[in-house]
């Protein structure tokens, strides 16, 4: 597992994301909370996902961050609310309806099947050739799925057959530390 984040550097990562997604909206700078809580420099992998009337509105990642996460967090939120392609982009209308959930990532750790996936605690990574895909933890949770339906649904998620967890592809599981606001 990972070091958990403080109350305060959760505050901070919810506010800079609202306040990306909101100066975006507004066409105002993004003014990045000031000063950012000490842990927040580390390189780790991070999810924006976005509610309106609780169905998804919008879910954008990096598994492998370029940047520390109190730069990454900015990117994430605003790719999550305008450039998800299977959503139109978040409009000033639905701001005051949108609750945000984050999701910081543990390292990713290779495993080799069902056995090693445990369900409530894992999210899973797939590539294969130039495929990949990712389903977060929660995602296993809310559907109930049992470890090998978890891996034919990330199969999927990467545009590859259901079985492709067994043809040759390479898994991945991560942890996730998850919280939101609104």
């Amino acid at each position: 597992m990972f070091h958990k984040l403080s109350l305060l550097q959760k505050e901070w990562l919810l506010k800079s994301a609202r306040g990306a997604i909101e100066g975006r909206l507004l066409r105002k700078p993004h003014t990045v909370p000031e000063p950012a809580p000490a842990g927040l420099d580390v390189k780790r992998g991070v999810f924006v996902s976005l509610y309106v009337k609780e169905e998804l509105r919008g879910c954008i990642g990096a598994v492998e961050p370029d940047r520390p996460l109190r730069e990454l967090i900015s990117v994430v939120a605003i790719d999550a609310a305008f450039c998800d392609p299977r959503f139109p982009e978040l409009a000033l209308a639905e701001l005051d309806e949108v609750r945000m959930e984050i999701s910081v990532l543990s390292e990713p750790e290779e495993i080799h099947g069902p056995d090693e996936v445990r369900v409530g605690e894992d999210g899973l990574l797939i590539r294969k050739g130039a495929a990949s895909g990712l389903l977060l933890p929660q995602v296993a949770v809310q559907h109930r799925f049992s470890p090998r339906e978890f891996l034919r649904q990330v199969s999927l998620k990467a545009g590859l057959k259901p079985g492709a967890w067994r043809e040759g592809a390479r898994l991945w599981r991560f942890q996730a530390e998850v919280f939101g606001g609104d």
